[in-house]
Formats: structure tokens, C-alpha cells, sequence
């Protein structure tokens, strides 16, 4: 389940969706850019987002879905263990 999309900015341009994502953790910016089709899709919720987006990364995906970076994600799970 995604986070929200709402809770990112995002910019439509020639069939491209700019989503500007925000790090709840440490702040760090990043632009994701995929197919209008493929926006829509998360937006409906109706499918995986590894099946929806599988291009992009997969740090890039954890952080549509949680709203956590790569590093800070790790960086959470290795202070559980």
C-alpha cells in the first residue's frame, strides 16, 4: 500500500508524471518520473507496485510506499535486529 501520493508533489508533462518526494527521516529530495498510465495505476491501488512501477528502483519504490529513503530505511531495520 502506498503512503499517499497526495503527500508528494507532482508535476504531468508529455505523458511523464514528476512525482518530488520528501524523506520523512532526514529530509532528502527526490524526483521520480514514470509513465501517466503507470501513475494512475498507484493511484488505484489495484495491483503490487513492484508489478506497476518494476523500472524503478527499489529504494525508490520503498520510498512511494513508506516515505523513507534507502539509507534511512536500512538504517531503521539494523537498529531492530
Amino acid at each position: 500500500m502506498l503512503m499517499g501520493l497526495q503527500h508528494f508533489e507532482t508535476e504531468h508533462n508529455d505523458g511523464k508524471v514528476f512525482i518530488h518526494t520528501e524523506c520523512l527521516e532526514c529530509g532528502a529530495k527526490k524526483v521520480i518520473i514514470i509513465a501517466e498510465k503507470q501513475y494512475i495505476a498507484l493511484y488505484a491501488r489495484n495491483a503490487h507496485i513492484q508489478d506497476i512501477i518494476p523500472e524503478v528502483a527499489i529504494q525508490d519504490r520503498e520510498l512511494l510506499i513508506s516515505g523513507i529513503c534507502g539509507p534511512c530505511f536500512d538504517r531503521l531495520v539494523s537498529e531492530d535486529d
